[in-house]
Formats: C-alpha cells, sequence, structure tokens
C-alpha cells in the first residue's frame, strides 16, 4: 500500500509534465521515458525521477510562457 500511495505524486506530476508539453517543448523525449518506464522505478529511483520531473515541468512552462 505504501509503494501506491508514494507512486501518487510523481505520477501526478508526470501526467500534468505531459499534458503541459505541446510537443515540441524540447524534453518530450525525457518526459516520454519517464511515462513509459515510471512502473518499474524502484522507490529510490521515484526520488530521482520526481526530481528530474519536476525541473522537466519547470522548463515547460518557462517554454509556454516564453
Amino acid at each position: 500500500m505504501l509503494d501506491e500511495v508514494y507512486r501518487k505524486a510523481p505520477a501526478i506530476k508526470i501526467v500534468e509534465t505531459v499534458n503541459a508539453c505541446p510537443g515540441n517543448c524540447g524534453n518530450e523525449d525525457k518526459i516520454e521515458f519517464i511515462r513509459q518506464q515510471f512502473s518499474t522505478f524502484s522507490l529510490d529511483e521515484l526520488t530521482q525521477k520526481m526530481k528530474e520531473i519536476s525541473k522537466l515541468k519547470e522548463k515547460v512552462a518557462q517554454f509556454r510562457e516564453g
């Protein structure tokens, strides 16, 4: 159950980032890789990927503002 709860926050952030990237945001390959591999990540990897997707989401937001 803890694994399911722990995965929910990064899953939401991934969905938000995928939805925010119009397909030409410059990070679509990284975003798609994380989205596809998400279910295979260990809990330790999730922590790192959470940081990475947060940075990607910021870049996408800057791209959209820019």
